[in-house]
């Protein structure tokens, strides 16, 4: 009651059926300036029994489909705990944030080549193209040839990759560090030390990156550590492991998750990775 009249106004979720008593009481608090919600997981049968016309409440009209097993007022502080805990797992600091395809004009192979793709500085401006088909199958592998001769000419960096995305050798894997971890959190916050650049400026990038991509790991995986740990190797070796110059190298390899981490570890203009042929889905969603 104390909170009335104020600028942080009030919220009372209402959970389950309520009384004539109830909702008088709830009718005062809502006249005096609360915010209030009546979820009803039974449906609304009771309620209008006791207010047919709907004249203390309004109707929101979301569905007509009931409640998902489980889902309760237990449940929703679960997830908001669990929601609070994994904004830990971030750096929390204003990173650059990637501008993707956003900024094309239409034309691929200019706007690869193209280095002057945006102004704001809030943005690191980069591509994920795929191209089915070609305009003219007589002249599109020398446009391929010509495309790379033009970035190596502007001393851009650039991978090929001819159809596989070799997997990562037992000595590249052996070098990643880890541990014995109790749950999700404590494995993505310590396999995210392993992303460590020689420069500073997109190392949360890079990290808080790669926590995305664990936490949507987790959800495919059903939190199975060991798969998620298999999966945060491979995702740790995929970020720049050396840094020259304006160039990134790379260590490629591939993960079924999502694909966040090459995507954020580029500079602002963006370096340039062409993979052609190939349809495996893990090597697909590596890139």
């Amino acid at each position: 009651m104390e909170k009335l009249g104020n600028d942080d106004v009030p919220k009372i979720i209402f959970w389950g059926n309520v009384n004539f008593s109830e909702l008088s009481t709830l009718k005062i608090l809502s006249n005096a300036g609360a915010d209030i919600i009546l979820v009803q997981p039974g449906g609304d049968s009771k309620y209008m029994a006791i207010d047919p016309k709907s004249e203390y409440s309004i109707d929101l009209g979301m569905g007509s489909e009931s409640f998902p097993a489980g889902f309760d007022l237990q449940w929703l502080l679960k997830q908001y705990e669990e929601d609070k805990s994994k904004k830990l797992l971030y750096s929390n600091k204003s990173n650059a944030v990637a501008n993707t395809n956003a900024w094309l004009s239409g034309d691929l192979f200019e706007d690869l080549k193209n280095t002057r793709r945006g102004e704001n500085t809030r943005f690191f401006y980069n591509m994920f193209a795929r191209i089915n088909g070609c305009d003219n199958r007589n002249t599109y592998v020398n446009n391929l040839y010509l495309l790379y001769q033009d970035l190596k000419k502007a001393n851009r960096s650039i991978k090929v990759i001819n159809n596989k995305i070799t997997n990562p050798s037992v000595d590249e894997i052996s070098k990643i560090k880890r541990g014995n971890y109790a749950n999700e959190n404590q494995l993505i916050t310590d396999l995210k030390k392993n992303i460590n650049l020689k420069s500073n400026t997109f190392v949360d990038v890079a990290r808080d990156a790669f926590v995305d991509t664990m936490i949507e790991t987790g959800k495919l995986m059903n939190m199975d550590l060991n798969k998620m740990m298999n999966k945060g190797i491979y995702i740790s070796m995929l970020v720049p492991k050396i840094y020259t110059g304006s160039a990134w190298k790379y260590r490629y390899s591939f993960t079924c998750s999502h694909t966040y981490i090459l995507r954020k570890c580029g500079n602002r203009y963006g370096e340039s990775v062409l993979k052609y042929g190939g349809k495996a889905a893990d090597r697909c969603n590596y890139l």
